[in-house]
């Protein structure tokens, strides 16, 4: 370590499985962080995942508890299932410690409100970490969609089979659920407008191999006139596209056009041009450790702090909603059910008090 550079930040990471591994190795290799403790139900898989990225010397554990009782650590990376995302998070911000969450916050938008209310009253961060954000060709699409504004409508095309197994083929709504959050984030970035409203329909082909809907459609009103359309399969068997999808943005000047996987381009009636692309910030889960590490050394706050990264939690529940309905749906129906939830759920006082405040951040 050079001369006058801060110490690492000693991190937990919860959850061993693929994600886990993932961050336990980025959380290895980064120069500001070092990990100190992985935790998992199965401690063999613990032991294994820090074995193959050659963190020699970290504590495994069972039970968070008992780790964030004996260790002394900093931040905590929460890979669990999302069933588990509030219990875990929530545990380490009151230990202390500030956090980074693979997506979704938590399993409902009520328990997510719960969280965003725990950071506030303990003065913790919590950040989301919507990866696919953080890729360059997302940043610089985002400027492009900031530099021609006004936008009109916006489109999200989505097709891939992928035969995950486990959790993901029995969820009653796995596309939704586990995956539409990531277009939904990235259109929230783009036009930086407030959905109003979402009409969705979901179906689960013959030849599916999930038990719930692996198909679905949702168009979304936006606050500034526009709309946002997404339509995606989890079980296509055609011609796939990028695990980003393929996006279109009507502006002024021209269509910004993006495959997902290439540098995005502005089509105009006489052809199309590639947008120059000079970004080198970090990318992915990393950009997400990165953000973290700086806003606890007196940084800014990460874009995907818990108080706005419910905002694409909140889609997600509208547009499911709106399909068990089969009808439109109201955004602001959905802040206030989820509000009633959580003052219904939440035990501790103070965390309660604080709910409004944070629907009415979050929502408006």
């Amino acid at each position: 370590m050079s001369a006058g550079a801060p110490d690492p930040l000693r991190t937990v990471v919860v959850g061993a499985g693929g994600m886990g591994s993932k961050w336990l190795g980025l959380v290895h290799r980064s120069a500001g962080t070092v990990p100190v403790a992985v935790v998992d139900l199965d401690t063999a898989r613990a032991a294994e995942a820090v074995r193959t990225v050659g963190a020699d010397g970290v504590q495994l554990a069972s039970e968070l508890g008992a780790i964030l009782a004996e260790v002394e650590a900093d931040i905590l990376v929460n890979t669990t299932v999302p069933a588990a995302h509030h219990e875990v998070s929530r545990a380490a911000m009151e230990a202390g410690l500030d956090v980074v969450s693979e997506k979704p916050a938590a399993d409902s938008l009520a328990d997510g409100l719960r969280l965003a209310a725990v950071a506030r009253a303990t003065g913790r961060l919590l950040s989301v970490s919507q990866s696919r954000r953080h890729t360059r060709h997302v940043r610089r699409l985002a400027r492009a969609a900031g530099e021609l504004a006004p936008t009109g409508a916006i489109s999200c095309s989505f097709a891939r089979g992928p035969r995950f197994g486990g959790f993901r083929e029995e969820m009653e709504h796995p596309l939704l659920l586990d995956m539409a959050i990531h277009p939904f984030d990235t259109a929230r970035l783009l036009t930086g407008a407030k959905p109003r409203s979402v009409l969705c329909l979901e179906s689960n082909p013959p030849w599916s191999w999930y038990k719930g809907a692996a198909e679905a459609v949702a168009v979304f009103e936006l606050d500034d006139g526009s709309q946002f359309s997404y339509h995606g399969s989890w079980c296509s068997l055609g011609e796939e596209t990028s695990w980003n999808g393929a996006w279109r943005v009507e502006t002024p000047q021209g269509s910004l056009l993006w495959d997902g996987d290439s540098v995005p381009r502005l089509g105009t009636g006489t052809g199309s041009v590639p947008l120059d692309d000079l970004d080198t910030e970090s990318e992915g889960i990393a950009a997400g450790l990165d953000q973290l590490v700086a806003a606890v050394r007196g940084g800014p706050v990460p874009d995907g702090v818990v108080i706005d990264n419910l905002g694409s939690l909140a889609m997600v529940e509208a547009a499911v909603l709106s399909a068990e309905r089969r009808a439109q749906v109201s955004m602001a129906e959905v802040w206030e059910q989820a509000l009633e939830v959580a003052q219904q759920r939440e035990t501790d006082r103070h965390v309660r008090e604080l709910l409004p405040e944070v629907v009415a951040r979050a929502s408006g």
